[in-house]
């Protein structure tokens, strides 16, 4: 797919609390802003329940593009009502938020998660699930001299995708092209975040530090994208809404640029 066809979804995180007041209304914001979908995050309870969540989504004309459930949702207990959910309001993606930070700084913790990506992983594909990890800094803690985030995608299959968050990783101190390219075909959707060294979250796009025609084109051909996913989540500079408009518009500018 090329890069001016790639569908863009917005987080929902991006603007919980809008949601959370008047959930229909932000849902057709969102659409008229030009988002053709979204991804839902966290538990049932920042949500809508499933029925009216389809219903909301069809009535405001979006996708449901992903869904990023935290990780006491992805246990042995509870993913099976995360894969019911997650299938009741139209998705097969889920991206598994982070891992306690706890666990990622000790090799024998780290081991324990990696074994447990990989079990919810295997349970994803037998019931037709695409299921990956979110990038957060903190999966750039070294252990035993390696990040682990690189253990864990070298000690995990292929059908287990990176969900790359763009800011998330440059706050960790790695920027995105070399994580493509160590291990490509791996990110079908990624999280499109801007980021400042200097200024952290509280920037834009084109305020930042990515040169994003190149970042978007080797999502595409080296991660292998087929959707984009702006997540915004630092309000210190701009408001919620007015963020993820910008987001959208200013990354919508790029596509059409790049080639």
């Amino acid at each position: 797919m090329s890069i001016q066809k790639l569908p863009i979804a917005l987080e929902m995180y991006s603007v919980r609390e809008e949601f959370a007041k008047a959930p229909e209304e932000t849902l057709v914001r969102i659409r008229e802003m030009g988002y053709d979908g979204v991804e839902f995050y966290g538990s049932e309870e920042n949500n809508l329940p499933a029925g009216e969540c389809e219903r909301a989504l069809r009535n405001a004309g979006l996708k449901c593009m992903g869904y990023q459930p935290n990780w006491p949702f992805v246990g042995r207990d509870t993913l099976l009502r995360t894969f019911e959910y997650s299938a009741a309001i139209g998705n097969r993606r889920i991206g598994i938020a982070s891992a306690p930070v706890d666990m990622l700084r000790q090799r024998d913790t780290l081991e324990a998660v990696i074994r447990h990506l990989n079990w919810v992983n295997d349970e994803a594909v037998k019931a037709g699930f695409e299921i990956g990890y979110h990038t957060h800094k903190t999966d750039f803690v070294v252990v035993d001299g390696q990040t682990a985030w690189n253990r864990i995608f070298e000690n995990t299959p292929d059908s287990f995708k990176m969900v790359l968050d763009t800011g998330n990783a440059l706050a960790g101190g790695a920027w995105s092209i070399p994580i493509l390219e160590k291990f490509p075909h791996r990110s079908p959707w990624v999280h499109i975040k801007p980021f400042s060294l200097r200024d952290q979250g509280a920037t834009m796009i084109d305020e930042d530090d990515f040169d994003w025609n190149r970042l978007l084109k080797a999502c595409v051909e080296l991660g292998g994208a087929d959707t984009l996913t702006v997540e915004y989540s630092n309000n210190r500079k701009y408001a919620p809404m007015d963020a993820v408009r910008m987001c959208v518009e200013h990354l919508r500018a790029h596509m059409r640029e790049t080639v």
